[in-house]
């Protein structure tokens, strides 16, 4: 299920960090609307069934802060979870007409939105990122972020992508899915005070049809709740 809400802004500007203040929008909604809906999925570290990705009519970046053209922001949201993204729309719809805040900006939900959801039925699909693609190698000491050009990025893709599967019953062997560069771009992302690399831009997917099925409606990669993996489906 897919389906995307407007904001409209006090200032026509927004913290680099904007994503924070989206995760807050988001816990905030969940634990008005339920509050045993928001114990479930925040109450504990688990993996969250969804995704989401900002639009941001930008006119120009200055130091912390992004310049828009206009206050209207979008958010796009993804989750392969129906029963999940029913109540994420119900706990929208409850927030709907409320400011919120925005770091030094307020932000107000003013319309909520269904998108077209498509079904991949193919083994190979053309996809532009939405979001940035976030590869992320956890090791004993530290954290190391892989873009496209990094000689680890299709390992650690692979396996970040068998740990998004590992706690569904769709699959009980390994998965290989191929991903080729076509006109990608690396980017440098600043989050909770980190900069992360990442990927955006247009790749191929190659594997199972079922599986690309499930990354396109759950996102792809790491830190996917947090704002990132979200992607179109081109061909």
């Amino acid at each position: 299920m897919r389906l995307g809400i407007k904001f409209k802004l006090n200032k026509l500007s927004v913290n680099i960090e904007y994503r924070r203040a989206i995760m807050s929008f988001i816990k905030k909604s969940f634990k008005t609307y339920n509050d045993d809906f928001y114990n479930q999925y925040y109450g504990k570290n688990i993996q969250k069934p969804f995704g989401f990705s900002v639009f941001l009519p930008v006119n120009k970046i200055d130091g912390n802060q992004i310049i828009l053209n206009n206050n209207t922001i979008t958010v796009y949201f993804s989750s392969y979870n129906q029963e999940f993204a029913v109540n994420m729309y119900n706990a929208f719809n409850k927030s709907r007409g409320k400011e919120f805040t925005m770091f030094d900006n307020e932000m107000k939900l003013i319309s909520i939105f269904m998108q077209n959801e498509k079904r991949i039925v193919n083994d190979k699909i053309k996809i532009k990122f939405l979001s940035p693609l976030v590869v992320r190698e956890s090791t004993e000491n530290s954290d190391y972020y892989h873009s496209y050009n990094s000689k680890k990025f299709q390992e650690q893709f692979n396996i970040i992508v068998n740990e998004q599967l590992s706690n569904l019953e769709m699959v009980n062997e390994k998965i290989s899915i191929k991903i080729t560069p076509i006109r990608p771009k690396k980017t440098v992302v600043k989050h909770y005070n980190q900069f992360i690399e990442s990927s955006i831009g247009s790749f191929i997917l190659e594997g199972n049809p079922v599986v690309l099925d499930y990354l396109y409606k759950a996102c792809v990669g790491s830190r996917r709740s947090s704002g990132f993996g979200l992607f179109e489906v081109i061909s």
